[in-house]
């Protein structure tokens, strides 16, 4: 009977927690299609106008058009990007004692998955792609946190190599050529994150019941 309480427990947590995820996959739709709603109307006003006038239009709309294209879908990712990974801290802290968590070493989220290991006896899946993925996520996001996205301020070697390496193995994440060196998120990258939080999530609260 405990048993059986137990697994339909972490049936319904599983369920809302699916549905969060989905809640941010429908919002991040939401707004980049927003911005390609935007782009495309320019692109249709442009095309209404006479030769003689189309430069004109670029001159009167540039600025409008480098908002939609590249500052506000800049400005969205990086904090979409970072509220989705404070969610899954939260997500699995949450399933800790946060003092004794404090007591291992690592990043957060390394913590609290050596608590999860060792002192709640649950298999935690930080062996495969997933969460490979979502450490690198973390170096990217430590960078946006601590450095505006702006690698040329990073003046640790070590730090600034560990960086170029999380980048090289995550899609829709690049280093723009600017002086500063800006981090630049694509749209994809923030869906990417969710489903492999989703995956390691929803596996965690399985392997409970077991």
């Amino acid at each position: 009977m405990g048993k059986k309480y137990i697994s339909n427990w972490h049936d319904l947590t599983i369920s809302f927690f699916q549905s969060e995820i989905e809640a941010f996959i429908e919002y991040e739709e939401y707004i980049e299609s927003n911005f390609k709603r935007k782009l495309d109307y320019f692109d249709k006003e442009y095309k209404k106008v006479s030769e003689e006038l189309k430069e004109a239009f670029i001159d009167h709309y540039m600025d409008d058009i480098i908002l939609y294209r590249d500052e506000f879908p800049s400005i969205l990712r990086e904090s979409l990007l970072m509220s989705i990974y404070s969610f899954f801290e939260n997500k699995l802290t949450e399933l800790c004692d946060q003092e004794k968590m404090k007591e291992f070493a690592g990043s957060y989220i390394k913590k609290a998955s050596t608590y999860i290991k060792r002192e709640m006896k649950i298999d935690f899946p930080d062996e495969g792609k997933e969460w490979i993925y979502i450490n690198n996520i973390n170096e990217i996001r430590n960078c946006l946190v601590h450095y505006g996205g702006e690698t040329s301020r990073i003046d640790n070697k070590e730090e600034l190599k560990k960086l170029h390496n999380a980048i090289s193995k995550v899609d829709h994440v690049s280093i723009g050529r600017s002086p500063d060196k800006r981090i630049k998120l694509e749209e994809g990258v923030c869906k990417d994150l969710l489903t492999a939080i989703e995956s390691i999530i929803t596996q965690t609260y399985k392997n409970m019941t077991k």
